[in-house]
């Protein structure tokens, strides 16, 4: 029971980890794009 959950649980979390990574990610390009656009 245990050793299965465990399996489950980890590929969720690794990509969870990689959503919020490239959420912030592309949050960082808006950023700079807008700070370009007003330059």
């Amino acid at each position: 029971m245990w050793d299965g959950n465990q399996t489950n649980i980890m590929p969720t979390a690794i990509s969870i980890t990689e959503i919020v990574l490239q959420a912030n990610r592309s949050a960082f390009i808006m950023k700079t794009f807008s700070l370009l656009s007003f330059l």
